[in-house]
């Protein structure tokens, strides 16, 4: 046998360790000669030829056997090993293949594209998986067993399904409704548990201690099937009590005869987020008692029968307080959206970005800030309460519904009962148009006081109409049976824009100051129209 070992001195690419290592294993290589004349070859000789000569293949130039044949190429990055190009390799088959097992033995099955568990409750990845066909009672006992084996989420999947009583969420848990999941519900008070004086296809499973951390998300509730005369219970498909962060994510809710749509009561610290409520009895997103510290960001409501598209408000029933630093942001909707506060108030709230029809400070709310909102009119009703410290800036108020006139014809107004107050509020870069008043002010007991109001860089230009037009009224209306008789006070209009009004005060104003104001086809005695005293005027153009 004849084994050679060669360095090609064509080859450039061989380093000089690649050499190196050759030349030493060939000086090591010990053969014996027998008496035939051929020579053998000892294992140690063999081992150090195959390692210089596997050095040299990993270069790319060894050779063995004496030949050539075999020649080095660059990898083909865009291949696989069969030589298929990596971008035609086509969709990976499954048909025909051994089953798919989890680590416990479990046989899996992909489904539309969906890898899920074909146990009982499909369990994956400690996820539980329940078709909505199955009913509630399914998913009520998915979620009781995740919870009993400590897992933290229940997937809703399928299409239709009809849900015929609650559903109960533990602590640290999430209930996930896939898109294009479609609950109905047919469901009576004999279905359920009556609490805080409502009911819920949806809610936490301790009302009287409290929960922590629920989500609920997605899925397309409809109640047309509640029948709304039971005992006067108000329900709410989706409703948390007394949870603390709390999240509802992306759930339409409909045709809630008889109450709410989508509900926080006592809760804290949450979120309803990408939220719809259409068609409902009253609220269609509600927050009701002491909610603190909760955000309700880029919802919409539409088709509400009577109440408010969204409300803040005190506790349903008797007692119960307000909530305290609740946040609006970018809702949309065609109703109004109110914060009524009483027995203790709502305090410090932000609104911003809205888009409504309707903005409502009712009764009692200290602490409020209104800022980038487009609506028709923003109404200050301090019925039997006191409203105090707030702020609108950057707000569009113009009528984008036919009956607005018939039914406030004004950009803002302050409307009051008896032993009422309304002080220290104030409009900044706000633009009002075709109204024909900015302000409407209705103080209709001598016990009620409004006072320090202030507008700066406001624009104001009236409507066409038969009513006089002014940028503040505080008189007597034809339409209402009591005169607005109580004081209005401290009024001070700064660096204001105001167009074609009659006048620019009507009515009693103790106390006004007006700076460095345009006024703009407004008569110059029009500030004689009204019984002012305590007027003082700066540097103001008439034009």
């Amino acid at each position: 046998m004849v084994i050679t070992t060669r360095d090609s001195d064509s080859e450039e690419s061989i380093d000089s360790d690649s050499t190196r290592s050759a030349e030493e294993s060939r000086d090591a290589t010990e053969t014996t000669t027998d008496s035939s004349g051929e020579t053998t070859v000892t294992r140690r000789a063999a081992m150090a030829v195959a390692g210089a000569t596997g050095a040299g293949l990993l270069a790319g130039v060894g050779t063995a056997g004496g030949t050539d044949a075999s020649q080095s190429r660059r990898w083909k990055q865009d291949v696989d090993a069969q030589g298929h190009t990596l971008n035609d390799l086509g969709a990976l088959e499954m048909a025909g293949s051994e089953p798919i097992t989890d680590f416990a033995g479990e046989d899996l099955s992909i489904e539309s594209g969906v890898l899920r568990a074909t146990n009982d409750r499909d369990l994956l990845n400690n996820v539980r998986y329940v078709d909505v066909a199955e009913g509630a009672d399914a998913v009520q006992e998915a979620v009781d067993t995740a919870d009993t084996d400590g897992h933290n989420k229940v997937v809703v999947y399928g299409d239709e399904g009809e849900w015929n009583r609650t559903v109960y969420l533990p602590s640290e848990f999430t209930l996930e409704i896939l898109d294009g999941v479609t609950i109905t519900s047919t469901m009576d008070e004999s279905d359920t548990e009556v609490f805080h004086g409502g009911a819920a296809l949806i809610t936490n499973d301790d009302h009287e201690n409290g929960n922590h951390d629920i989500t609920v998300r997605g899925g397309h509730i409809d109640f047309e099937g509640v029948d709304s005369d039971q005992d006067g219970i108000r329900w709410g498909p989706v409703w948390l009590h007394t949870v603390d962060n709390a999240l509802f994510d992306s759930i339409t809710v409909e045709n809630v005869d008889w109450r709410y749509g989508i509900v926080f009561t006592d809760c804290t610290r949450s979120k309803i987020v990408d939220c719809l409520a259409r068609n409902t009895g009253y609220d269609g997103i509600t927050l009701r008692g002491t909610c603190e510290h909760v955000d309700v960001v880029r919802c919409s409501t539409y088709d509400n029968v009577n109440g408010p598209g969204i409300q803040a408000a005190p506790s349903i029933g008797e007692g119960g307080t307000g909530g305290h630093h609740l946040t609006f942001t970018d809702c949309r909707m065609d109703e109004h959206l109110a914060i009524h506060g009483v027995r203790g108030g709502i305090t410090d709230v932000a609104i911003q970005g809205c888009s409504v029809r309707r903005i409502g400070i009712i009764q009692e709310v200290d602490g409020f800030r209104i800022s980038d909102c487009d609506v028709d009119t923003i109404a200050f009703s301090a019925f039997t309460g006191e409203i105090r410290n707030g702020r609108v800036d950057s707000c569009t108020m113009a009528p984008r519904y036919a009956d607005h006139d018939a039914q406030i014809p004004a950009a803002v107004v302050l409307w009051t009962w008896a032993n009422d107050l309304i002080e220290n509020v104030s409009f900044s870069n706000c633009t009002a148009r075709d109204l024909d008043k900015f302000v409407e002010c209705r103080i209709l007991d001598e016990t009620s006081v409004v006072r320090h109001i202030d507008f700066s860089n406001c624009a104001f230009d009236v409507g066409d109409g038969d009513e006089p037009r002014a940028f503040i009224e505080h008189t007597r209306d034809d339409d209402w049976v009591v005169d607005s008789v109580g004081e209005l006070s401290n009024v001070r209009i700064h660096g204001c824009k105001i167009w074609n009004t009659d006048s620019v005060i009507q009515g009693e104003v103790d106390g006004v100051r007006i700076r460095l104001t345009e006024f703009h086809g407004v008569d110059e005695d029009a500030l004689d129209d009204g019984d002012l005293t305590d007027l003082e005027t700066h540097q103001n153009d008439w034009w």
